[in-house]
């Protein structure tokens, strides 16, 4: 464990310093009364851990004197020269060095409760920063609470602020595009507990696995986090992200309760607004075939034996989409009962425009899929939200088979 302190230049009479309960539980002061932050941490960390002291030439000579007073002693060799800041107003400098510095292997313990105004806070931009990428390595971040001035001071842990940054980030990112980026790793069991589920919804989405979602507690699990995440005051700061997620993640559950065809229409819409097409158009493409093989299983129990006969669900949709495309004249050599069944059920209807309505939707999922190698799209989201408004027309608005399968 390292321990990095900004050094001020503190160097008034002693001052009573007391962990709050939460570190009381972790750490133990050898005594109470210290000059500041930095003899505090030498005299209760340096036996087993490394001090990094961030430190100006200014605040380095007064600390100097600070710690010879305190433990009558020369520690001028803590002072490292990689660790000076040459030139306080070098916001971007200050800022590399502190990044160089927390980006190094092991575990760190981050001390802020000194230091010249903005070198706190340039140190508390990085550690945001670095906390998204790497949660695990920053173990405390305290800061000497100032009770009375000079005289007392309450040591507290900032790493819950982190964790409140980091999971405002998660909740965000998902709001915004169904992602998790962060490597989560809270102490707060509510908050991992949230970070785990939404990253298992990301995934269900994000591969299209939508009847996962709807099989499973997910989306229960998921609404009861919140809801005891909301009870904390804490939360305030990320609360409309909160508010935000639980009611989507409702119109979700609503969603779940439509027919299957209706469902992948739904989601195909959700993945379109958050700029994923080709999921969306895989989505809505299955849709169509959703539609029609449940569909062509209600015209009797004839054509519906056949049809599940065919084998897995894929398999099902590709021969809907099949006997729809040979609607005009469908043959079937092996079944001739199912064949006039079809041909029957198909006389009274005309779906040529629907049949067309098919192509166009095969045709923009292959084009995204295949990388648009051979020809340009152009305006592709244009012409997935007109497929989307033709696919309400057939499907469910003139319900154009005709069996309420919407």
């Amino acid at each position: 464990m390292k321990i990095v302190t900004i050094v001020g230049i503190i160097d008034k009479e002693k001052a009573k310093y007391w962990y709050d309960e939460q570190l009381s539980s972790k750490f133990k002061l050898k005594r109470e009364n210290y000059t500041n932050m930095l003899p505090l941490l030498i005299d209760n960390f340096s036996d087993k851990d490394t001090i990094i002291p961030i430190f100006t030439d200014e605040a380095k000579n007064r600390q100097i004197n600070v710690l010879k007073n305190e433990f009558n002693d020369d520690y001028s060799n803590i002072f490292k020269k990689e660790y000076l800041i040459e030139y306080d107003k070098n916001y971007y400098g200050i800022l590399s060095l502190i990044n160089q510095i927390i980006t190094q292997e092991g575990d760190y313990i981050i001390d802020l409760s000194h230091g010249f105004r903005h070198i706190p806070i340039l140190a508390t931009i990085s550690l945001i920063a670095h906390n998204i990428n790497n949660p695990s390595n920053i173990k405390h971040i305290l800061f000497a609470k100032e009770i009375v001035q000079y005289k007392e001071y309450e040591i507290i842990d900032l790493k819950e602020y982190l964790e409140l940054a980091n999971i405002s980030y998660v909740l965000e990112s998902f709001v915004d595009n169904y992602t998790i980026f962060l490597k989560s790793n809270f102490t707060n069991k509510l908050f991992q507990n949230l970070s785990n589920e939404l990253k298992s919804l990301s995934n269900h989405i994000l591969s299209n696995a939508i009847q996962n979602i709807f099989n499973s507690s997910i989306l229960k699990n998921t609404l009861k986090n919140i809801d005891e995440i909301l009870i904390d005051e804490k939360v305030s700061t990320f609360k409309h992200s909160l508010v935000i997620i639980k009611e989507h993640l409702k119109n979700i559950q609503e969603i779940g309760k439509l027919p299957k065809p209706k469902q992948l229409y739904e989601f195909s819409k959700l993945l379109s607004e958050r700029g994923y097409l080709l999921n969306a158009i895989t989505l809505l493409f299955e849709a169509i075939g959703c539609y029609c093989l449940e569909s062509l299983k209600e015209i009797d129990a004839t054509v519906k034996e056949y049809i599940e006969g065919r084998g897995s669900h894929y398999k099902q949709d590709k021969e809907a989409r099949n006997i729809i495309a040979n609607s005009d004249d469908y043959k079937n050599k092996k079944d001739k009962e199912m064949e006039n069944k079809i041909n029957i059920f198909f006389k009274s209807k005309n779906i040529s425009s629907f049949k067309k309505f098919i192509e166009k939707a095969k045709e923009l999922r292959n084009e995204l899929a295949h990388g648009n190698n051979e020809e340009e799209i152009k305006d592709a989201k244009k012409k997935f939200l007109q497929l989307t408004k033709k696919y309400k027309e057939f499907c469910i608005d003139k319900d154009i088979l005709g069996k309420n399968i919407k």
